[in-house]
């Protein structure tokens, strides 16, 4: 039974379940119909184009996505991107262990925790080991999902778990452990943080809110859970008061960050398009803000916008995905479960443009097999948009009209990205953490 499930949830975050067929009409709005297989570029948001923002400087990436809002795009970056540095962190995807933690980075130094409990401090300019830690247990079968890493800039210290009941908190500066916390439950996911709150889910539907000084409980609500949940490392992003957390079953919630306090909540319902990973409902991708609007996006089959203040829905569009949307200028770029790069109107949810990717690859000569291309992104670096496969393949693409300007094969599969100015830092599945200029 335990390596039922164990496959189950493997297979779920890699394998697509095959399109619907039939052509009914799930959304009619001003000059665009959506239709099952059949999403409409819309002629005056094409003609508008993405309108990015401005590129912008960044020195650090404290926790995932790089900010509280998971929201920075547009980082200043020239291409062609060119190898720099590489550094292997002694750890692998496999089986057992499908994800890996992702790293962070400030003050000039890129912290990665692997799953042997192993921390590594690595000079951010030319990826020499500073120095390498002991601080977890081991945890090779991370059947539940991966771990985090997270810093307070405020106390300059790092908060981490790797998947099982534990967190620790480090001082950057001495490596001293400030303390340690154990919970009832395996956590779920990867921290969220402002000030000194530190929110965690576990695999009990809990969210909890911990004291960054002391790892003390502020408070714990219990919202949902599943039976059967799959592979994340979506996290809690914190909007003013509020604290917007993605769940299992498509349901989001919002609390108020100072009493714990359900403030309001939503189910993002399967569409009849039927792209999902089995008939598991799960919020997988995170939650971005990029006032006035938060974006959540359901595997299952929804993308759609709130009011930041009122939560009222201001659209929805029936695109499916595991992967987080990124938002910069006036777009909003998702891929969905079939390998459709959307580019959409973040006011209204109009399609500028579309682009489709190859999703199956066939091997062998005698018996051959088909092999499922999963995608990992979208990002905009450097006023371009990127996209990776799992087939070693990076896509630069015009943000303008999505047509791919490069298709670069990379040296392994990415696992996770960190971009700052000038440079990229990819952590490959093999483990090999490798930086580009």
């Amino acid at each position: 039974m335990f390596r039922f499930f164990k496959i189950y949830a493997l297979v779920s975050f890699l394998f697509v379940a095959s399109c619907s067929t039939e052509n009914k009409n799930l959304l009619i709005g001003n000059k665009i119909e959506f239709k099952e297989d059949k999403i409409e570029v819309n002629k005056r948001s094409f003609e508008e184009t993405s309108q990015l923002d401005q590129q912008i400087y960044n020195s650090s990436w404290t926790q995932k996505g790089g900010d509280q809002f998971h929201s920075l795009s547009n980082i200043f970056f020239k291409f062609p991107i060119k190898k720099k540095w590489s550094f292997d962190t002694e750890q692998e995807i496999s089986d057992n262990l499908p994800l890996l933690t992702e790293p962070v980075a400030f003050d000039g130094k890129l912290y990665i925790l692997n799953a042997y409990g192993y921390l590594y401090s690595l000079n951010i300019l030319n990826g020499s080991l500073e120095w390498k830690l002991k601080v977890l247990s081991s945890n090779e079968n991370l059947l539940l999902g991966s771990g985090s890493a997270v810093i307070s800039q405020k106390s300059n210290s790092l908060f981490l778990h790797n998947g099982s009941n534990e967190i620790i908190s480090l001082d950057l500066k001495t490596k001293n452990i400030n303390w340690t916390k154990k919970l009832k439950m395996p956590l779920r996911g990867s921290f969220g943080i402002k000030n000194n709150n530190l929110f965690i889910n576990d695999f009990d539907g809990n969210l909890i809110n911990l004291n960054t000084k002391n790892g003390n409980i502020l408070w714990k609500n219990k919202l949902n859970s599943s039976k059967v949940s799959m592979y994340a490392n979506s996290r809690p992003i914190i909007v003013k008061n509020n604290v917007i957390n993605p769940g299992p079953n498509g349901i989001f919630h919002i609390l108020n960050i100072k009493s714990g306090n359900l403030v309001f909540s939503d189910i993002l319902g399967s569409n009849q398009r039927k792209i999902r990973f089995f008939d598991n409902n799960d919020i997988i991708a995170n939650p971005i803000f990029k006032s006035p609007y938060l974006y959540i996006n359901s595997h299952s089959g929804n993308i759609s916008a709130y009011d930041s203040l009122s939560f009222i829905r201001k659209w929805r569009v029936p695109i499916g995905s595991k992967n987080t949307p990124v938002t910069s200028g006036k777009t909003i770029f998702n891929i969905d479960n079939t390998g459709t790069l959307y580019a959409l109107d973040r006011e209204n949810g109009f399609v500028r443009w579309k682009t489709k990717f190859q999703t199956e690859l066939k091997t062998g000569y005698f018996f051959e097999e088909t092999k499922f291309i999963s995608f990992n992104g979208p990002y905009v670096i450097g006023d371009k948009v990127i996209l990776l496969d799992d087939n070693q393949n990076l896509y630069l693409i015009e943000p303008d009209n999505g047509k791919v300007i490069l298709k670069k094969r990379l040296n392994g599969n990415v696992s996770s990205a960190i971009f700052l100015t000038k440079q990229i830092i990819f952590l490959f599945s093999n483990g090999i953490i490798t930086s580009y200029n």
